[in-house]
């Protein structure tokens, strides 16, 4: 799996780049670009905006590492492969206060006191002992009152917990309940859960009072899907 990894660092910079198994369409990018920006706004809602220290593990080409990097202090992110460090490096030229290390998220440990951890479909392609890990140690470095971040690709509805394997890499399709419960052996506490299909309604509503709406219309129009993405925002229990 780890060269499936090495070699999805050399394509493009596009989000089927880090979606194995997906094609560059116009649904992923727009489904994509929903799901960033919800998530960054639920980060800047419990952040407050300036922050110390943002840690992106398993960062890709570093698109969001660029998102955490406009308000944090301090950068670290990591990832596998050679040409991910290579191009969230660049995206990171401009930061006075930036590290882009190629590492191990499962092992990787040199920081502490994160305000923010942002952690983008990792867990998915991790078995459920090395999730646990990943996320022991990422509360373990977790500021006081810091906040980790994470959207996995999950069984939704009647769909059931699998694993699959597309483009050379496995994928574990757990249920957001599965996380949950990982999530709290590490030592975490939940802090908001959403699946997909309620965040394109919030994304799509023009005012917040009349949010549930669209996001109701979205989850009965895919109450038939069995495969979603969900964001989990934690923090320290």
């Amino acid at each position: 799996m780890e060269n499936g990894w090495i070699q999805r660092g050399e394509l493009a910079a596009t989000p089927s780049a880090v979606c194995p198994g997906t094609s560059a369409g116009w649904w992923l990018r727009w489904s994509r670009a929903q799901l960033h920006a919800w998530g960054w706004g639920r980060v800047l809602a419990h952040t407050g905006g300036e922050i110390d220290l943002a840690v992106d593990l398993g960062c890709g080409y570093g698109d969001w590492t660029a998102r955490l990097a406009s308000i944090a202090r301090r950068v670290i992110a990591v990832d596998l492969s050679p040409g991910f460090v290579a191009q969230t490096r660049a995206r990171l030229a401009g930061h006075a206060d930036a590290r882009v290390e190629r590492a191990d998220v499962r092992s990787f440990v040199d920081y502490r006191d994160a305000t923010v951890i942002h952690l983008g479909g990792v867990l998915t392609y991790v078995e459920d002992r090395a999730a646990l890990e990943v996320l022991t140690l990422a509360r373990h470095r977790l500021a006081p009152r810091g906040l980790l971040h994470t959207r996995d690709w999950c069984a939704i509805n009647l769909g059931r917990p699998s694993r699959q394997h597309r483009a050379g890499i496995d994928s574990f399709h757990r249920t957001p309940a599965q996380y949950e419960r990982l999530a709290r052996r590490a030592g975490l506490r939940i802090l908001e859960v959403r699946r997909s299909a309620s965040i394109y309604g919030e994304q799509l509503a023009p005012h917040p009072a009349v949010r549930w709406f669209p996001s109701f219309l979205w989850r009965l129009g895919t109450s038939y899907w069995t495969r979603g993405s969900v964001s989990f925002l934690f923090a320290r229990a």
